[in-house]
């Protein structure tokens, strides 16, 4: 099984370079790869940040490309439920205790 790196990540999700983006999606649709927690946690930061995506549109799309994907990562479960609440203020709901997370 291979780690993928950011960049790979990125431009599949992306689709934003006529070169690399259909080198990504080939390799990513094409093995079961990993995602290091590292790397989810770098596309996160570079989409809400340098692409300015909404944290809730993020983890949307993040999580539907782990539904749609072979894409293996630590924690599976409890990445994926972090995912579903990305970009929500308040998790008292589900934790029983206010939890800001900024401006959302």
């Amino acid at each position: 099984m291979q780690k993928i790196d950011t960049n790979i990540f990125l431009r599949y999700v992306l689709d934003d370079h006529a070169e690399l983006s259909p080198k990504a999606k080939k390799i990513i649709d094409g093995n079961i790869v990993e995602v290091p927690i590292e790397v989810l946690c770098e596309v996160t930061y570079v989409l809400t940040g340098y692409y300015e995506i909404d944290r809730k549109s993020v983890g949307t799309r993040l999580k539907r490309f782990f539904e749609q994907t072979k894409c293996t990562l630590p924690n599976r479960e409890a990445v994926l439920l972090g995912l579903e609440y990305c970009g929500y203020r308040s998790r008292q709901k589900h934790y029983g205790a206010r939890v800001d997370w900024g401006q959302g």
